[in-house]
């Protein structure tokens, strides 16, 4: 049985090259109105996603682009950084950082 799997799918992908050839003729017959334009396209539509079915290394759509993302370590990663920051903060301030001074009012004088 899985022989005949096999055939299934190899004329499968040779029959995909035909309903190719048949979506382009199609697409390219004339149309009068737009009633047949709109039935042009869908019979072309239809024969050019049958055969990226039946072809999809050929064929198929490759569009769809994969990317992983660890949020984990992603979020690892700024926690790491925030710290960093935080500890040149806190030598810069024991080291005499820069002085300013807090400019409070003076509430004993009237």
């Amino acid at each position: 049985m899985p022989a005949a799997k096999e055939q299934i799918a190899a004329a499968r992908r040779e029959a995909a090259y035909v309903l190719l050839d048949y979506s382009i003729q199609i697409a390219d017959e004339p149309a009068n109105d737009s009633a047949s334009v709109q039935r042009n396209r869908l019979r072309s539509d239809v024969r050019l996603r049958t055969a990226a079915l039946w072809n999809r290394e050929d064929l198929g759509d490759r569009s769809g682009a994969t990317m992983k993302i660890n949020i984990g370590a992603l979020h690892i990663e700024a926690m790491r950084a925030r710290t960093l920051q935080a500890q040149a903060a806190v030598q810069q301030l024991d080291s005499g950082g820069p002085d300013f001074e807090l400019d409070r009012p003076n509430l004993t004088e009237p």
